[in-house]
C-alpha cells in the first residue's frame, strides 16, 4: 500500500529545500526539484518516474536519469514533474493530483 503521506512529505521537504516560491521553481528549476524528489523517492523504496512534457527543453539537467512522456502537454510551457503510482507531483501539487490535467503550474504560469 503506498504512503502517500509520506510522500507528501517528501514533497515538501523537496520544494522546501529550495527556499524560494513554488513559481521560482517552476520557471527554471523544475529538472533540479525533479531529481531530488526522485532520488529521495528512490531512497525510500518508492517506484517513481520522472515526466516530462513534449516541450521539455531541459533534457541535459535529467541526464542520467530515465524519463517517461507526458500523457498531456500544454504546448506554451516547459516542465517536468514526477509520478508515483498514477499521481502526478510537483513544486504545486505537492499532495498530488490524479491528473496532469489537473496541475497547478498551467494555472499559476499563466497568472505568473
Amino acid at each position: 500500500m503506498t504512503n502517500w503521506a509520506r510522500i507528501e512529505e517528501i514533497a515538501i521537504e523537496t520544494r522546501d529545500s529550495f527556499n524560494m516560491p513554488a513559481i521560482e521553481i517552476a520557471c527554471g528549476y523544475c529538472a533540479v526539484f525533479a531529481k531530488r524528489m526522485f532520488d529521495a523517492l528512490q531512497a525510500e523504496g518508492f517506484d517513481a518516474e520522472i515526466v516530462v512534457n513534449d516541450v521539455f527543453d531541459l533534457e541535459d539537467e535529467l541526464e542520467g536519469y530515465d524519463t517517461i512522456e507526458a500523457d498531456y502537454c500544454e504546448k506554451r510551457y516547459s516542465h517536468c514533474y514526477i509520478k508515483v503510482d498514477g499521481w502526478f507531483f510537483d513544486a504545486f501539487d505537492v499532495e498530488g493530483v490524479e491528473s496532469e490535467e489537473e496541475m497547478a503550474y498551467l494555472i499559476e504560469l499563466d497568472n505568473y
